[in-house]
């Protein structure tokens, strides 16, 4: 074989080997796509596994939340026939724990129920009530400011009707007249919905922010006004109307309220244990007698009782003085919640499912004497029939 066969065998024996290494690299390109597109496909399969498991799973909490949010209702109503609604200490929130929903032992249930009715009702204030209230977050001549910007907002006529219009994700309220109702949008991707008018009543705190001197002192944007805003919060109520239970009363609230009463805040707060001692037992009252037989409050004006070193004239003024703000203040004060709010969590490992409602204490005065000894309410302290009606339920938290 000469040396010119010899070197074209071996140039070709090269070429062979480096098809095969092309062909093999070739392979495992194609092993290592595919190996992709096969996690790809995983872990989509994997996501849509549990969306589904996620949606069903929230299904069962969902049914379970309302069998318990039905459970609570019957266990107030029960209460409320009882008389058992002074305050939390009677066991409000270990009510479903007496009754059997039939929930697995992988599910957990909390339920929370609190007393609305322990806030000032900031529509149903009156001027003295709202400066009482305000000047706990501020100087009195600014509250008053406060009092007067938020009274003539209440004034007002109902905001205008509104369209959202609504593009894509994006949305965007527009003012619009009764005319231009009628006219239809030009631009096709845009839709218009009818929203709901505000009441002249305040239905969230953000309205709020309409009003200069509250966007001062509440909206501010700084750590102050922020705690400002939350306490206002924890302090006033929007979905309440008087009286207001001191039985659940914060201190911060004794303190407003000893502005418009006269009674000891400091031993109302320690016969509550407001401050949560171990070594003081936490108490309510049953009524008002019973508060202002334990000595902590005349609920009288500032001008205290009369006495034997007043005149005739004098002592008869206060006597009609202080007459008048008792009288008003057994109606703006009681012993037992008017409005709960009830919150019910429950949670399945990583799924949590919240519900939200509100209920009111309705009087029927119409029942007579009889039907109320039917239903077994003959202790002649009120002659009208009490009932719980349920004022909102949602699923997002209701202020």
């Amino acid at each position: 074989m000469s040396i010119l066969e010899k070197a074209l065998k071996k140039v070709e024996q090269k070429m062979k080997h480096k098809t095969k290494g092309a062909v093999l690299i070739f392979v495992l390109g194609m092993l290592m796509a595919l190996s992709g597109l096969v996690s790809v496909f995983i872990s989509s399969v994997i996501q849509d596994v549990l969306l589904n498991f996620q949606i069903q799973g929230k299904g069962d909490l969902k049914h379970y939340a309302q069998n318990a949010f039905n459970a609570v209702w019957c266990g107030l109503e029960d209460a409320l026939r009882k008389d058992a609604l002074c305050s939390p200490l009677q066991g409000w929130n270990q009510i479903v724990s007496s009754v059997n929903l039939g929930i697995p032992d992988s599910v957990t249930i909390e339920v929370c129920v609190k007393d609305e009715s322990k806030k000032i009702p900031l529509n149903f204030a009156n001027n003295e009530q709202l400066v009482a209230l305000f000047s706990f977050f501020t100087e009195r001549w600014d509250a008053q400011n406060l009092m007067r910007e938020f009274s003539k907002w209440k004034q007002r006529k109902q905001v205008e009707s509104k369209l959202l219009e609504v593009d894509h994700f994006n949305t965007v309220e527009k003012k619009v007249n009764d005319k231009s109702k009628q006219e239809k949008s030009s631009e096709e991707p845009k839709k218009l919905f009818p929203k709901v008018l505000y009441p002249k009543e305040l239905v969230s705190f953000n309205q709020l922010e309409e009003l200069d001197s509250f966007r001062r002192v509440f909206f501010a944007n700084t750590q102050e006004s922020n705690k400002k805003l939350e306490q206002l919060k924890a302090c006033a109520s929007l979905w309440t109307n008087w009286p207001v239970n001191i039985n659940s009363a914060s201190k911060d609230l004794l303190e407003i309220l000893s502005k418009l009463f006269s009674f000891d805040k400091d031993a109302v707060a320690n016969y509550l244990n407001l401050e949560n001692k171990v070594e003081v037992k936490s108490n309510y009252y049953k009524d008002l007698a019973e508060f202002k037989k334990l000595g902590h409050g005349t609920l009288t004006s500032g001008m205290g009782l009369a006495s034997e070193d007043d005149t005739k004239q004098d002592a008869t003024k206060k006597e009609n003085v202080n007459r008048k703000v008792n009288k008003n203040a057994e109606s703006l004060l009681c012993t037992q919640a008017q409005v709960l709010q009830v919150d019910i969590a429950i949670r399945q490992a990583d799924i949590v499912y919240h519900l939200f409602g509100l209920f009111k204490v309705e009087h029927n005065r119409d029942v007579s004497q009889g039907q109320l000894k039917k239903k077994g309410i003959s202790n002649g302290k009120e002659l009208m029939e009490r009932k719980l009606t349920l004022l909102a339920l949602s699923e997002n938290p209701l202020q």
